[in-house]
């Protein structure tokens, strides 16, 4: 029998929704930095946004944000050459 894996991964993203919004920008932000993930992103489907949070000691700074025609900057994967709308459904 296998074990579970219980290490935090390096990135979590989350489609924000009205119903969830702030939850995830609440809660959910102080528990992922309480596990040590070390970026979190919020993407916005309303606003064609995304925001890059980087794991700053014990809590997440805004590290970028990006609109729909400018290019995602990740300190995690900084090769990353991704929109906004290449998350979000045409």
């Amino acid at each position: 029998m296998r074990k579970a894996n219980r290490a935090a991964p390096d990135l979590a993203i989350e489609i924000l929704s009205p119903a969830t919004a702030v939850n995830d920008r609440g809660r959910k932000k102080q528990l992922l930095a309480r596990h040590r993930v070390r970026e979190y992103w919020l993407v916005d489907p309303e606003t064609a946004t995304i925001e890059v949070y980087a794991l700053n000691g014990e809590q997440f700074a805004l590290a970028s944000s990006a609109s729909e025609c400018e290019r995602v900057r990740s300190p995690l994967l900084p090769d990353l050459a991704l929109l906004p709308g290449d998350l979000l459904p045409a």
